[in-house]
This record gives structure tokens, sequence and C-alpha cells, in this order.
């Protein structure tokens, strides 16, 4: 007995963990909140560059270096979707060579 629950607990987790990551897509500004022992923790804010089932890559420029991690999208990280782009591709890696006012995206708005 003490296995089925276990499993209806893991099952339950999961699905919060699919809610929370998939409210953002490739090119959408992302903030990845990492939760820990320490409360002020700074988000990590950026694009998002690739979205697979399972992680995220997230690219953000601090000063003139660019900056990408590989966020685990199932662990302890809450995604906070900030600005959506619109994009044609899936990987926008092509972003890695453009800096300033070329590697900008397009708003997507929503209907009402």
């Amino acid at each position: 007995m003490y296995i089925l629950e276990l499993f209806e607990k893991r099952k339950k987790e999961a699905a919060v963990a699919r809610l929370n990551s998939d409210n953002f897509r490739a090119g959408d500004t992302v903030a990845a909140h990492i939760q820990s022992e320490e409360k002020s923790s700074k988000p990590f804010v950026g694009v998002c560059i690739r979205k697979s089932a399972s992680t995220a890559l997230l690219r953000e420029v601090i000063g003139n270096e660019a900056v990408e991690f590989i966020f685990p999208l199932y662990s302890n990280v809450k995604f906070e979707l900030l600005r959506s782009a619109k994009v044609r591709r899936a990987r926008l890696y092509y972003l890695r060579d453009l800096k300033g006012k070329k590697a900008r995206l397009k708003e997507r708005y929503k209907r009402s």
C-alpha cells in the first residue's frame, strides 16, 4: 500500500512540475528562480534558446559576456514568464552570433 501512495504522490508532483514548465517556449524571456537555503538569491533572467522535454537553455548577456545555463524543468527551479517573442524556430542558436540591437526579438502580442 505504501508503494501506491508514494507513486500517487510522485505523479502529482510531476503534474505540478509540468504545469510550471509548460508556460514558456523558445524565444521567451524567462526568470529562473532557484530555490535554495539562501532566501536572497537573484533569479537568472534570460532568453530561452532551446526547450526540450526535460531541460531549458537560457542565455543572458551580462556586460559584454554571454552566460548560458541549462536548467532541468522537473527540479526545484521555478520559471516565470516575463515576455513572449515571435520566433519561427525551435532552436535559436543564431542569437549567439548577434549583439546589441540585432539580437532583439519581436514581441508577441496576445489577442483579447
